[in-house]
């Protein structure tokens, strides 16, 4: 298989297709019903939590005390905006536009506004009496963000198919172990989870059609 060359961004990113497009509008509906379903079903949703959160506490150990708020560490907002420019610079430097390159750091830095913003507004409307907002996590949204960036525009960059497969494959476990490490720290809710993955999608969407209207 061919890797991409560089220069070659179109290849890997800007290929106007409508997989995207509609993963990230069912992941908006989704995220509809999910708000319209907690509002409706708020005793229901809280239980689940709740015994969701209980069921964690009931695996805790020793080891896993120190793993994962390492987990934690790694994708919190700090470091990933580090990696995300790490990545960045990456990009910058193989296809040799520096656009896409501030395209990336764009992404991740206007998910975490957007993440506030929700938060934001839902303690607002909590305050207020009003029903809140799903909260999201800003851990599981921006490691979302991430492997959306690889997955796009590095893996195809790849030559060797076993190096992509275990690209995708560290990413979905790092994944998994982050949104693990939320739950296990009572840092979130599983509604919370679903919420953030489900913005993720929608912000991404958002971010490719900016990308393909600008034209860069």
């Amino acid at each position: 298989m061919r890797g991409v060359k560089r220069g070659e961004i179109s290849a890997v990113f800007n290929k106007k297709n409508f997989g995207w497009l509609i993963t990230g509008v069912i992941s908006l509906i989704l995220y509809v019903i999910l708000l319209l379903l907690v509002y409706l079903k708020a005793t229901y949703f809280k239980s689940l939590d709740t015994s969701l959160q209980q069921f964690m506490l009931t695996m805790r150990s020793s080891g896993q005390n120190q793993f994962y708020p390492i987990v934690s560490f790694f994708s919190n907002f700090a470091s990933t905006s580090v990696l995300i420019i790490i990545i960045a610079f990456a990009i910058w430097q193989y296809f040799q536009r520096i656009v896409n390159a501030v395209w990336v750091i764009f992404v991740h830095f206007s998910s975490m506004l957007l993440a506030l913003l929700i938060n934001w507004i839902s303690q607002e409307l909590h305050l207020n009496g009003y029903p809140a907002l799903v909260l999201i996590n800003e851990h599981v949204l921006a490691t979302v963000i991430i492997i959306l960036i690889v997955l796009t525009i590095i893996l195809p960059t790849l030559v060797d198919q076993e190096v992509q497969l275990l690209t995708i494959l560290l990413a979905f476990l790092w994944l998994g172990v982050v949104i693990t490490a939320q739950l296990y720290e009572g840092k979130s809710s599983f509604t919370g989870m679903l919420a953030s993955l489900l913005v993720a999608l929608v912000w991404w969407e958002i971010m490719r059609i900016i990308y393909f209207i600008r034209n860069f």
